[in-house]
């Protein structure tokens, strides 16, 4: 017994001597951090100029209705989360699958959608200068010496008739209409009509075509010249009887066609060259039509 009592005391004296040890370690350490602290903070207050700027203001409170919008949210996003997750592979059994026709028909609705759409949007277009006759519809013979038609507009019915050979016809600005001139002129105008029709028995000296888009003329006795000038569409029609005896002048023109007519064979049309051919040939200059075999 006396034994254990001394083995017993022996024991406590060693554990208050290590206890104490750890004390006094541990209060060493305390103090080498405090010395390494206050070391490392005497450089920082030297550099320091002035005090130190405010605090920035704290964030807006975070208001009821927010926080219940944003549980609900999360909680809404946690529920569809879930619901993928237990259906697994099986999510896509219930689709519809899509035919084919059903696709086109969603194409075409869609087309038809965008085209509508587009001519909505678009710009209603500017109307043309030259479809309708600008002035007042005339037929007079002016000065004495020339017939004038001019502004004419659907009319099929306009006859001239011309008592002296020595008067000229001056056609002008008239639309999808029709002129007669009966007898014998000097000269015949045809300037800036479209879809017009002339007829004339003769003119002695030219027949002129200038600015006009879509015209014909009919020759029915004597024209010994006819000029087409920045046409665009021209036929001429010539007897056959004279047509060796008419030359065709043609200058900045396209669609040009001369029909020669004949009472016992069918009319013949011949379109007129619009492209040519320059060579240097012996010291001059040739030209030809380009022939198209």
């Amino acid at each position: 017994m006396a034994f254990t009592i001394g083995r017993l005391e022996e024991v406590t004296k060693r554990i208050e001597s290590a206890l104490e040890r750890a004390k006094l370690s541990s209060m060493e350490d305390n103090e080498e951090s405090m010395n390494a602290s206050k070391k490392a903070a005497s450089p920082q207050k030297s550099l320091n100029v002035g005090a130190p700027p405010p605090p920035g203001p704290p964030p807006p409170p975070l208001t009821k209705a927010s926080a219940g919008q944003e549980s609900s949210e999360s909680s809404t996003h946690s529920a569809l989360f879930a619901a993928i997750n237990a259906a697994g592979t099986d999510i896509t059994k219930n689709l519809k699958r899509v035919s084919k026709p059903e696709k086109q028909q969603d194409e075409a609705s869609q087309e038809s959608k965008d085209s509508t759409q587009a001519k909505v949007t678009s710009k209603p277009k500017a109307v043309s200068k030259t479809s309708q006759p600008s002035g007042e519809p005339k037929c007079y013979l002016k000065d004495g010496k020339t017939w004038n038609i001019e502004y004419q507009n659907s009319n099929y019915n306009i006859q001239v008739e011309v008592a002296d050979k020595k008067h000229s016809v001056y056609i002008y600005r008239c639309i999808d209409s029709v002129v007669k001139v009966i007898g014998k002129c000097n000269s015949i105008t045809i300037d800036s009509c479209n879809k017009c029709g002339v007829v004339f028995e003769s003119a002695l000296s030219t027949c002129t075509v200038v600015n006009c888009n879509s015209v014909q003329l009919q020759v029915e006795k004597q024209a010994p010249s006819v000029a087409i000038d920045k046409t665009d569409g021209a036929n001429i029609f010539i007897p056959s009887n004279i047509v060796s005896e008419t030359q065709v002048v043609t200058a900045k023109s396209s669609s040009i066609n001369v029909t020669v007519t004949n009472e016992e064979e069918d009319p013949v049309e011949f379109p007129l060259p619009e492209q040519f051919i320059n060579r240097y040939v012996g010291g001059r200059w040739t030209t030809e039509p380009v022939r198209h075999e």
